[in-house]
């Protein structure tokens, strides 16, 4: 049913805070440290990375415990997301997961870190698969919300066990060195930082939502979010994976070309991004009506507006530039900007146009920052005003061959 999928987005926003408030740039820290591939770094990133896996275990307790006393004191409404008798499990589960992912060995940011990522990707994508794999077993076998966290728990553990025995490198063990975690905390405060407020960057749209949408709609909400963040998440995972070593080995061999290779990325990503968002932006019933039935078709309404924000991870790409040359602080600056337009904007929006309003505001919410960006680039020495529109181009193209593909759907369907 759509609410299970509503009351797995309620769980997951838990995680992202549990994760994002524990932040502190492990793995950027090593792609970008001089010390990146010295063993006694490389251990004490992987102790503090298990350290942190268990704060993330304890913030899932006190929340599942939390939940359950809140609903046997009554202070839950039996119609409210958060009240689901499921929701504290699904919450704890998470959090071991999320702990036993802890253990990951560094020797993949390394591999990254050197562009060796070859064999990095093939991990992510056996490990994503074997817990897609079960997840899709066990939805077979059990019709459960359930199905998600085993999932999930597949893929932790696989992902754990090739990133040791798969890849060359240092093996990590047990080592706690003083100075070299003050170097790690030195970048990583501003990444702590930036990370509490992108968590609520990241989800003051779906904590508003949530309490203006009824339970049904806030799940078809979360399908159409869950499908497009599957998208959002290959480009993404390109951006940390490729670009910001990328970025990063520039900056530090040749800082004059870092403009050059900073666009050389940025054309194709725009390329892909404008393309996806209007090719989705034409599709979107389709998708809906090919993978759901007809309870869920109100997932692709939603999902149409909110694809058009696909254009807007070409911030993100910018993003890893600013990290890439030791300045986090300049994404917790934007993030708070965004932060307060996106929490004001919404509700202003849903209560004078309605709830669509409020969606189209999530979806063009990347862009409020869009002026600082371009005047902290200009400043930095890496803007090209020619180059940033080049890809925007490839938005109608996308358009028009969605509607193609839309037009050659129906003269087979009838």
């Amino acid at each position: 049913m759509p609410e299970m999928f509503g009351v797995m987005a309620i769980a997951n926003i838990f995680m992202m805070g549990f994760i994002l408030f524990s932040d502190i740039g492990l793995h950027a820290n090593i792609v970008q440290s001089t010390r990146g591939d010295k063993k006694t770094f490389l251990d004490t990133v992987w102790t503090t990375q298990i350290m942190r896996g268990g704060v993330i275990l304890i913030f899932g307790c006190i929340i599942s415990a939390s939940l359950l006393i809140f609903k046997h004191l009554g202070w839950l409404s039996v119609s409210n997301s958060y009240a689901d008798p499921s929701l504290p499990g699904i919450i704890l589960a998470l959090a071991f997961s999320s702990a036993i992912a802890g253990f990951e060995s560094t020797k993949a940011v390394v591999a990254g870190r050197n562009l060796d990522i070859k064999n990095v990707k093939l991990i992510e994508i056996i490990s994503t698969l074997g817990g897609m794999f079960f997840m899709v077993f066990w939805a077979w076998y059990e019709r459960t919300v359930w199905a998600f966290v085993h999932g999930a728990f597949v893929t932790s553990i696989l992902k754990v066990f090739l990133s040791h025995y798969s890849l060359k490198g240092i093996n990590n063990s047990f080592h706690w060195h003083k100075e070299e975690f003050k170097e790690i905390f030195a970048y990583g405060k501003w990444v702590f930082v930036s990370s509490i407020i992108g968590f609520f960057y990241l989800t003051i749209d779906k904590i508003i939502l949530g309490g203006i949408m009824t339970p049904k709609m806030f799940g078809l909400f979360a399908i159409a979010m869950l499908i497009l963040s599957t998208v959002k998440e290959v480009f993404s995972k390109i951006f940390y994976g490729v670009c910001f070593p990328a970025f990063s080995e520039t900056y530090r061999e040749n800082p004059q070309n870092l403009k050059s290779t900073y666009y050389k990325y940025r054309v194709y990503s725009d390329i892909g991004l404008c393309f996806t968002a209007g090719f989705l932006f034409a599709v979107s019933h389709i998708i809906f009506g090919v993978l759901y039935d007809e309870r869920y078709q109100g997932s692709a309404e939603i999902f149409q507006i909110l694809s058009i924000g696909i254009i807007g991870l070409r911030n993100d790409l910018t993003g890893q530039v600013f990290m890439a040359i030791g300045k986090p602080k300049l994404l917790t600056v934007l993030q708070v900007i965004n932060l307060v337009l996106l929490g004001v904007s919404i509700p202003l929006a849903n209560h004078y146009f309605g709830i669509y309003a409020a969606l189209w505001v999530v979806a063009l919410s990347p862009f409020f920052v869009t002026p600082m960006m371009i005047k902290y680039k200009i400043e930095l020495g890496f803007f090209s005003l020619h180059k940033e529109l080049i890809g925007l181009l490839f938005l109608p193209i996308g358009y028009l061959l969605g509607l193609g593909v839309v037009y050659l759907f129906n003269l087979i369907k009838f």
